[in-house]
């Protein structure tokens, strides 16, 4: 009986491509970030740092109109889990 030849493993060359190809797209991350970080309006930037510090300091979002009715017959029912701010 005749023994099967193994053939020899397929060593692949261009493994480096896939090295290339995630430090390409890293790169590109990279500079839509620096891009985007330069682009900043900074008075929304301010309101946005304004919003989330007083959400977390009054533990609630601003309302910013009156509230429906099937809203409100929740704030009733569970009086201490909301908390409206009028503006």
């Amino acid at each position: 009986m005749a023994r099967k030849r193994k053939h020899p493993e397929h060593v692949n060359h261009e493994r480096w491509l896939v090295s290339y190809a995630d430090f390409i797209t890293l790169l590109f991350a990279f500079f839509v970030v620096m891009f985007a970080s330069s682009q900043t309006d900074k008075s929304k930037a301010q309101q946005v740092s304004d919003s989330v510090r007083e959400a977390l300091e009054h533990g609630g979002i601003p309302c910013p109109g009156p509230l429906p009715d099937h809203i409100q017959n929740l704030e009733s029912v569970h009086a201490g889990h909301f908390q409206v701010q009028e503006q």
